[in-house]
């Protein structure tokens, strides 16, 4: 690859006097996305000049792409049919528009927070959702926004692994397994192998509904079937993978 498709619009050796500059300062003209190749491209080689500026006009540059893939997958969600073209007139359409936007411009990056914000606006939003499914769906997103991305990535975790649940077994009661095996097999399945992170994560989607409650006075069992999901839980999950997989069609 030459050295004009990797770096479209500088070279690598005047980031060194470039970064000296304020971010409003910077004479780079271009996409988000070429920006952030940019700065990766002197962090990497170890430009000389001011990090806190780069770092600036990475996040800038990184809120940008953000906003940019937001309104893209909007638009062709629209274009497709799958929004109305006066979905934004929506009860609570707006507001929680403004919430995302607002996220992403606090310095929120994070890709499991960001989609389960976008997917519960989606879903909101959708061609001919009823009033009912409307308004569950706003609640949803008002979780999503107080749900971390450990624990977000715990729930996608478990909804991945209901079917690995359901073959233990435990002398404890009907359609009930240990909690320490439901533990274990989300460590396993986080692909971290600690019990302690799962647990940690764990309390917040009990508190939200998302999963039911460890089972008995000394709470040693829990819930064996969709391995402790509830309907809510549920719902939350295909949200996510419902908008996961229009996007990824429409935005092809």
């Amino acid at each position: 690859m030459g050295e004009d498709e990797t770096f479209p619009l500088k070279p690598p050796e005047v980031l060194p006097s470039a970064s000296n500059l304020r971010k409003d300062e910077l004479d780079i003209v271009g996409s988000p996305a070429d920006i952030l190749a940019i700065v990766a491209a002197a962090v990497s080689n170890g430009a000389k000049g001011n990090w806190l500026a780069l770092g600036r006009l990475g996040q800038a540059a990184l809120k940008g792409e953000l906003s940019d893939q937001f309104m893209h997958e909007l638009e062709k969600l629209k274009d497709q049919g799958k929004l109305a073209d006066d979905f934004m007139k929506k009860p609570r359409s707006l507001e929680t528009w403004t919430d995302i936007m607002s996220a992403i411009d606090n310095g929120e990056n994070d890709a499991e927070k960001l989609t389960a914000m976008k997917a519960m606006f989606y879903a909101m939003n959708k061609t001919n959702t009823a009033d009912g499914a409307r308004i569950l769906a706003y609640q949803l997103f008002q979780i999503a926004k107080r749900l971390t991305s450990g624990e977000l990535l715990l729930l996608k975790t478990i909804y991945g692994a209901r079917g690995k649940t359901s073959g233990l077994f435990a002398p404890i009661g009907e359609n009930q397994i240990y909690a320490s095996q439901w533990v274990s097999t989300m460590a396993t399945e986080l692909g971290h192998g600690l019990g302690a992170m799962v647990e940690y994560h764990e309390a917040a989607l009990v508190d939200h509904k998302l999963i039911s409650p460890r089972i008995g006075t000394e709470r040693l069992g829990v819930q064996k079937s969709d391995a402790r999901l509830t309907d809510l839980g549920m719902r939350f999950c295909q949200n996510i993978l419902t908008y996961q997989t229009e996007t990824e069609d429409v935005c092809k």
